[in-house]
């Protein structure tokens, strides 16, 4: 209402413009300057992060995990620490968290601090050693390409096929898993299910998640099958999500 007041008391109508811009561009920067130190204060935590509780090992992917987790320090700064996350050729590199519902760490950090990035995280409804039929793991698109932006990588059918297989470190398990499906969905469809009322329920339900897929699959799902779904917002529409699926093998 101040704004409105002064552009029409004061100046010609050119000044009054000018000063208008200058206002307007004001205040993009000042949103940018916050953005870039929002973004910034989170490329130094997750280096912190990695840095003390990490160490990389030189083991193929098919022989260890190709980090050791010192997960007793990091559950010390936060006692949701449940495992890690590390897809090769990705940026994907993250702790997983696990909170009491699905909406606290959509915008907080591992420190438990308010941050747009939020953090990865796996459904509350899930066990958190991975034991479930149906896992799902949830992480944001940002505009510096961190959390699960480096996912859009496996819209790329090439891409996906040689890099097919990843696993998750959790606090007693390393699961291997086998991508089997990626799409781009709505959420009016709900590819979150983790309750089933049989196995031919189950067996049903993952088929469904296979037969969108935009790529073909020769894998054969089964009733003994664990399945894992790694969540994305993206922005082909709105309420867009980019998700895959992978069957544990090991």
């Amino acid at each position: 209402m101040v704004l409105f007041l002064w552009y029409n008391l004061s100046g010609d109508s050119m000044k009054k413009k000018y000063l208008l811009l200058m206002f307007v561009g004001v205040i993009l920067v000042l949103l940018s300057l916050i953005i870039k130190g929002d973004d910034l204060r989170k490329t130094k935590l997750d280096e912190h992060i990695k840095d003390q509780y990490t160490e990389e090992i030189n083991k193929e992917l098919d022989d260890e995990f190709y980090i050791e987790i010192d997960f007793d320090g990091i559950k010390e700064i936060n006692e949701d620490v449940i495992g890690w996350i590390k897809i090769p050729n990705t940026k994907v590199d993250y702790p997983i968290l696990q909170g009491k519902d699905n909406e606290f760490y959509l915008d907080r950090n591992i420190n438990k601090e308010k941050s747009r990035h939020g953090s990865i995280f796996m459904d509350y409804r899930n066990v958190s050693d991975g034991s479930d039929r149906h896992t799902i793991i949830y992480g944001h698109q940002t505009s510096d390409g961190s959390m699960f932006t480096s996912l859009n990588k496996f819209k790329d059918e090439s891409f996906l096929k040689n890099n097919n297989v990843f696993k998750i470190k959790l606090i007693n398990n390393t699961y291997t898993y086998e991508i089997f499906s990626a799409y781009v969905t709505d959420t009016s469809f709900y590819y979150i299910m983790t309750n089933f009322r049989s196995d031919e329920s189950f067996v049903s339900y993952i088929n469904q998640l296979k037969n969108k897929s935009y790529f073909n699959s020769d894998i054969i799902l089964s009733e003994d099958d664990k399945v894992l779904t790694l969540s994305t917002c993206s922005y082909e529409f709105d309420n867009a999500r980019f998700v895959i699926h992978a069957r544990m093998i090991n």
